[in-house]
């Protein structure tokens, strides 16, 4: 399963979101831990912008290997001509390789409308809305919780994190 995890620090490298994300790790024992593997955006890429759409920005699209950039699949018949890229050649990357635009902002500026699964503070603690894990908040409580978090670092930089477990 994938979710939404904003990491919070001072500046928003990537290495510190891996200084801070590797004591939440799964280890042998799933009880401890919260993921076995993470990318800065990922799925998640663009969400401080509303505007953003990576599916179509051009940086993430490539020649089709479904068709190799045909528009044509020639092992098998397709009413488009292709599936992957509905006969144009051009098909969206995986999200694991799309361009990391739009995934820091300062914690201030996070658009009132992004919700996360969980938040990782600068300290390493961890808060995360239980009720949903797409972190839609499903009760008023985590939508409080996040604005309160938030509210003690508006100079920070928050970070979109794709995680898995």
């Amino acid at each position: 399963m994938h979710f939404f995890v904003i990491v919070i620090s001072e500046k928003g490298l990537d290495d510190d979101v891996f200084t801070l994300l590797c004591p939440h790790r799964e280890s042998l024992d799933l009880s401890k831990g919260h993921w076995d593997w993470y990318q800065i955006g990922g799925r998640y890429t663009g969400v401080f912008n509303p505007e953003y759409d990576p599916r179509e920005d051009p940086d993430n699209i490539e020649i089709c290997n479904l068709c190799q950039g045909t528009g044509k699949r020639e092992d098998m018949v397709v009413a488009n001509g292709c599936n992957g890229c509905r006969g144009t050649g051009r098909a969206v990357k995986y999200p694991t390789k799309w361009i990391h635009k739009h995934c820091r902002t300062r914690v201030i500026n996070i658009p009132k409308t992004v919700f996360s699964y969980a938040i990782l503070e600068p300290d390493g603690t961890w808060s995360e809305n239980k009720h949903s894990w797409r972190g839609i908040p499903d009760d008023y409580n985590w939508e409080t919780e996040s604005k309160e978090i938030f509210s003690r670092y508006p100079d920070h930089v928050a970070v979109v994190v794709d995680c898995h477990s």
